[in-house]
C-alpha cells in the first residue's frame, strides 16, 4: 500500500500563544508516517517561541533563522524536508486528527483508479473552518459549489470570486518545488495565494476532498490585518499577474473571462486590478458588448463588494477580540 512520508511544516514568528496547540494537532495525526518541522522565523519574544518548540525534543525537527517572512521559513523547510509530500500548518491553526490520513487516502484512491497517475503533478486540498482565539468554531465555510475537479480557468475565476484555497488545507508533492520553485520571498502577505495560482497556471491537477479538516484561527495579529496597506498592494499586483497569465494563454485569452475577472475583482475591492482586467476585456470584446456588460458588472459587483466589506467588518468586531 502507498505509504509516503509526509512532512508537516510549521513556520512561526512570535507564536507562543498558539504554537503548542498547533504542534500537538500535528502530533495527534492518525497517519503515522510523518515528520514535523518547526521553523522559527526570527521570533523576538524573549525566547518563548523557541522554548515551546524545544520542549518537544526529538518529536519534531527545529530550525531557527533570521526574520525574513513566512516564505523564507517555508523555503527553509523545503530544503530540509525528507517527505515526498508537504503539508503546511500555520502556528496559529489546527489540523483535525485525520487531516493527513484522509488526504493520503484520497491519493491512494486516485492511484487505484489510475495506477499510472503522475503524483508529482497532483495537489489535494480540503475544506476549512474558522475558530476564535479560544478555539471555538465561529464560521463553517460553504464549499457546496466546489467540484472535486474542475477546468483550470473556472477554478481560477471561482477562487477570485470567492477565495477558498486555504493554505493549510493542501497536500503538495515535494517535486513541485523543484519544478516551479519555492515560495516568493519578495511577497510578504499573499505568498501562499501566489503559489497556488502559480501551480494552477503550470498545469497541476487540483483535487478537492470534500471534508473539513482544517481549523483556521482568526485573530488581530494575522499578517493581513497588521500589514493592511502591503496586503492591498500585493493583492492587486497578484491579480494583475493573474490577468497577464490568462492573456498569455490562447485558451483563456477571451473577453468573457476578463469581464468576469474584472467584475469579481470589483467585488473583492481591488480597483486597480479590476481596471487592469477590464482593459484586457475591452481589447478582446466588441465595443457595444463591452460597454453594456462592463457597466453592469462594475455597478453590480461594486455593490456586492461594499456590502460584503460591511458584513466582514461587523463580523470581525463581534468575533475577533
Amino acid at each position: 500500500m502507498y505509504n509516503p512520508l509526509v512532512t508537516i511544516v510549521i513556520p512561526v514568528y512570535n507564536g507562543s500563544n498558539y504554537l503548542k496547540e498547533s504542534i500537538d494537532s500535528a502530533l495527534e495525526q492518525t497517519y503515522n508516517n510523518i515528520e514535523i518541522i518547526v521553523v522559527n522565523d526570527g521570533s523576538n519574544d524573549n525566547g518563548e517561541t523557541e522554548k515551546i518548540a524545544l520542549s518537544y525534543g526529538d518529536k519534531i525537527r527545529y530550525f531557527y533563522k533570521e526574520n525574513g517572512g513566512v516564505s523564507t521559513a517555508l523555503n527553509l523547510c523545503i530544503e530540509n524536508m525528507s517527505g515526498e509530500w508537504l503539508s503546511w500548518l500555520s502556528h496559529d491553526d489546527l489540523y483535525y486528527p485525520t487531516k493527513v490520513e484522509e488526504e493520503v487516502n484520497y491519493v491512494r484512491k486516485l492511484l487505484k483508479i489510475n495506477p499510472d497517475l503522475n503524483l508529482d503533478r497532483v495537489v489535494v486540498r480540503c475544506a476549512a473552518e474558522s475558530i476564535d482565539i479560544h478555539g471555538k468554531t465561529i464560521l463553517k465555510y460553504n464549499y457546496s459549489d466546489v467540484k472535486e475537479k474542475e477546468p483550470l480557468i473556472e477554478m481560477i475565476l471561482n477562487n477570485v470570486y470567492n477565495y477558498r484555497l486555504a493554505g493549510c488545507s493542501f497536500l503538495l508533492p515535494r517535486k513541485a518545488f523543484d519544478d516551479i520553485g519555492g515560495f516568493n520571498e519578495k511577497i510578504r502577505t499573499v505568498s501562499d495565494a501566489e503559489y497556488w495560482y502559480r501551480l494552477l497556471f503550470a498545469g497541476y491537477d487540483f483535487y478537492y476532498l470534500d471534508r473539513c479538516l482544517i481549523r483556521g484561527r482568526v485573530h488581530k495579529r494575522q499578517v493581513g490585518k497588521t500589514k493592511v496597506s502591503t496586503f492591498d498592494i500585493e493583492g492587486n499586483n497578484l491579480h494583475k499577474w493573474i490577468a497577464d497569465q490568462m492573456y498569455a494563454n490562447p485558451h483563456y485569452k477571451q473577453g468573457k473571462y476578463f469581464l468576469r475577472l474584472g467584475g469579481y475583482l470589483r467585488k473583492r475591492l481591488m480597483p486597480d486590478a479590476s481596471a487592469y482586467a477590464f482593459a484586457y476585456a475591452k481589447e478582446l470584446t466588441s465595443p457595444i458588448k463591452f460597454a453594456i456588460v462592463s457597466s453592469w458588472y462594475k455597478i453590480y459587483f461594486s455593490v456586492i463588494g461594499k456590502v460584503r466589506n460591511v458584513i466582514r467588518c461587523v463580523y470581525r468586531k463581534i468575533k475577533v477580540k
